[in-house]
């Protein structure tokens, strides 16, 4: 552009050379070519310099061009408010999107739900980066990593800076990442999760530089018990939606948030008294149970259960309830598809 504007400029000389008012036609001409001269001088200097300036830009293109994606910006994760006033967050692109969106699918969001919301944004948002567990395996290989929270037996099968935990703490777990979280099961978790020994598989927080919290808790009771419904399948995996060829099966679960044991106590000789499943298709088992006010221990950061195998169900939204032998109940939903 620079050598465009410098010619236009050379004309203008010549076309007021040839309107001198003296007629000076050597001095025209003369003054003409030394015009023309320096015109091209100049326009040559600055092709020159055009040239270097398009060498180092594609030596620059070059060097930037490695194969691999940009690292997302500093702040991914961050609260942020979105142009409506709403809470958001910051997504894999910098973006800030509603918070909701950037939660597991079996709490309405956007992460494992089946649909891979990368950095085209298809959806509106990108959560296929690290922290957002690689919007919990929906973009498949693309996420260029294994699931983050994949099941473990030992701390060896763990990562770095983590240990295999009793508990789907983080959310995201298993090989898809769609274990959703405070599910029970034994997968890699984050050490800062650690906060007793009880929490991990080996009963240890040791390859963790020891337990996040060093004492029992000191005020342990029947409120650190949670009782909940759990329609999962074979392997104690609970996918985000099942489908009709699956095998589920439905569990009464009590845990205990307190790292001490703590009691349950039923009327019988059953943990679970009575459970059923309405939908599409129904189902309902009762156990035999004596007659017998029983206590049933809940280990410390531990769990104590009952379940029953369903079978397959026909596609369609079901609820499940179950009856605890203490008198307490639970319901869960879960869909099935075709």
């Amino acid at each position: 552009m620079k050598g465009a504007l410098i010619c236009l400029f050379a004309i203008s000389l010549t076309v007021g050379c040839v309107k001198d008012d003296d007629n000076d036609t050597g001095q025209s001409v003369g003054a003409d070519a030394d015009a023309d001269a320096d015109a091209d001088g100049d326009a040559d200097a600055d092709a020159d310099a055009d040239a270097d300036a398009d060498a180092d830009a594609d030596a620059d293109a070059d060097a930037d061009d490695t194969g691999k994606p940009d690292p997302p910006p500093d702040g991914v994760g961050d609260d942020c408010s979105t142009v409506f006033g709403d809470p958001g967050v910051i997504d894999c692109s910098g973006d800030c999107v509603p918070i909701e969106w950037a939660t597991m699918a079996s709490d309405g969001g956007f992460i494992g739900d089946g649909y891979c919301d990368d950095e085209t944004e298809e959806f509106e948002a990108h959560f296929n980066c690290e922290t957002f567990i690689f919007d919990g395996g929906d973009c498949g290989d693309e996420a260029g990593t294994d699931s983050p929270y994949p099941e473990c037996t030992s701390d060896t099968d763990c990562a770095e800076s983590m240990f295999c935990g009793v508990e789907c703490w983080t959310g995201g777990c298993g090989a898809d990442g769609s274990v959703p979280i405070d599910t029970t099961g034994m997968f890699c978790q984050p050490c800062d999760e650690c906060h007793y020994d009880d929490d991990a598989v080996s009963g240890s927080c040791d390859t963790c530089g020891g337990a996040t919290t060093g004492e029992s808790s000191p005020d342990c009771s029947d409120s650190d018990l949670t009782l909940y419904a759990e329609a999962r399948l074979g392997d104690r995996s609970v996918p985000a939606v099942f489908t009709e060829t699956d095998t589920i099966a439905a569990a009464g679960v009590i845990e205990n948030m307190c790292d001490l044991d703590l009691s349950y106590t039923t009327t019988s000789t059953c943990l679970v008294g009575f459970m059923e499943i309405s939908g599409p298709d129904s189902w309902s088992e009762a156990p035999i149970c004596g007659m017998a006010i029983t206590d049933h221990t809940v280990p410390g950061a531990g769990w104590a259960e009952s379940a029953f195998l369903v079978g397959t169900l026909s596609a369609g939204d079901y609820t499940l309830t179950v009856n605890f032998g203490g008198g307490d109940a639970a319901t869960t939903e879960f869909t099935v598809i075709r």
